[in-house]
């Protein structure tokens, strides 16, 4: 079926599940049906609730709620990709770990197909700390980053073009009135005191590659 013969609800959603996401939104199923049911609830919260959401909330709702079915499958595993073609394309782990007062509360990670740069890969992890730890429903969260670069970038606003989507996204989800958070900072801290996500990045990155084999 062409895109131009969609002409019903049924059409385009059974034409859906040819298409592909597009990196790096970390999401290899179908967001179709998950946008269309966020516009749904969000429909109702109008309705009968009178509260609004920005197209990014519902969009990053739909995003949330297909990766948490995604990683709850217990036949998950990371998808095969072909061999990575482009000049800079890496693969690389997204580690988080989450701490109260010092105590260490969860940690986790993810595999994330041809990134364009170590830079990238540091904002695909902000991004899903962001979204965990909204998960969790925390209130206040500092992130802390070795990327001093990044921090830059998020905190003045000025996004370089590669980056412009994953960090409006990071913008999103840290900024009134979209932000889930009462409070949100991030912080640039040295490689040297970073130590807990850098081993769990390697030890991703050790696994990840195993599986693949």
């Amino acid at each position: 079926m062409d895109d131009g013969d969609i002409v019903t609800f049924k059409d385009t959603l059974q034409a859906s599940f040819k298409w592909i996401n597009l990196p790096p939104i970390g999401v290899t199923t179908n967001l179709f049906p998950w946008i269309c049911w966020n516009l749904w609830t969000a429909r109702n919260l109008l309705t009968f609730e009178n509260r609004t959401l920005s197209p990014q909330e519902v969009v990053l709702k739909a995003t949330r709620a297909s990766k948490e079915w995604e990683m709850a499958q217990p036949c998950h595993r990371p998808t095969p990709t072909p061999p990575i073609t482009q000049r800079h394309a890496v693969e690389t782990p997204s580690p988080t770990t989450f701490y109260d007062k010092g105590h260490e509360l969860t940690r986790g990670s993810s595999a994330q197909h041809h990134v364009s740069s170590a830079l990238m890969a540091e904002a695909l992890a902000i991004r899903e700390a962001l979204i965990h730890a909204s998960s969790l429903n925390l209130t206040k969260i500092c992130l802390r980053t070795d990327s001093q670069e990044l921090v830059r970038a998020i905190t003045t606003g000025r996004r370089p073009s590669d980056l412009f989507g994953v960090l409006s996204d990071v913008d999103s989800l840290a900024s009134p009135p979209t932000s889930p958070f009462a409070v949100c900072r991030f912080v640039f801290i040295s490689r040297a005191s970073n130590g807990s996500a850098e081993s769990l990045a390697k030890a991703t990155l050790s696994l990840y590659l195993g599986l693949r084999r």
